[in-house]
């Protein structure tokens, strides 16, 4: 078995931190930004489809969330496929 040089121990301490690091902030975010978020959406859904039936509604919402959701993955895929 080899011994790992200083500077391999290096890099693969940079990676892990900068994981770890990379991981936390999407914690945080994910705990503290988004929700802030998601009642904005659901505020701005409600203004928009005040007056339509409930299941409209309900419909033109999950259509308006996927369409976000779907256009943050292909976001995300094209940024991963472009390294």
């Amino acid at each position: 078995m080899s011994r790992l040089s200083d500077e391999d121990v290096d890099r693969i301490a940079r990676r892990t931190a900068g994981k770890l690091v990379g991981y936390g902030l999407v914690i945080i975010v994910a705990l503290w930004i988004l929700p802030f978020f998601f009642v904005a959406f659901l505020n701005a859904t409600a203004d928009l489809t005040r007056g339509l039936p409930g299941m409209a509604a309900v419909a033109i919402a999950a259509v308006v969330a996927g369409a976000i959701a779907a256009a943050i993955l292909w976001l995300w895929g094209r940024a991963r496929r472009a390294r």
